[in-house]
């Protein structure tokens, strides 16, 4: 398995760009039924894989490589609240490991250019 690695600031700004795209929601009526999707936002959207929002906030502090105290700490949530939501997280995606979905994040959101 060949693992691509990007430089820290590149993956900080994917990252970013990729959590930005879960937020916004675009409810008018009158809007193009078919928008122009950027390749990040495709990937977004398939890499999400049934998460809710906060399951997906938790996984990419796991993939950044948080503890789940640190974790909780940036969402204003207990830990115990984020060792319950990773656990539903390995069980949906059908992981065993933290470390395993850090791989399985990376995989997705960082492509070779």
């Amino acid at each position: 398995m060949l693992i691509v690695v990007a430089a820290d600031g590149h993956a900080v700004a994917q990252i970013r760009a990729l959590a930005s795209a879960c937020l916004e929601i675009d409810d008018r009526t009158n809007a193009d039924p078919c928008p122009e999707i950027s390749p990040v936002e495709s990937n977004m959207r398939g890499l999400r894989d049934g998460l809710t929002q906060r399951q997906f906030e938790i996984a990419l502090g796991v993939m950044r490589g948080l503890s789940n105290k640190g974790i909780g700490r940036e969402l204003g949530i207990s830990h115990f609240t984020v060792r319950n939501h990773l656990s539903r997280i390995l069980l949906l995606l059908g992981l065993s490991s933290r470390q395993e979905l850090g791989d399985y994040l990376r995989a997705r959101l960082i492509q070779p250019t």
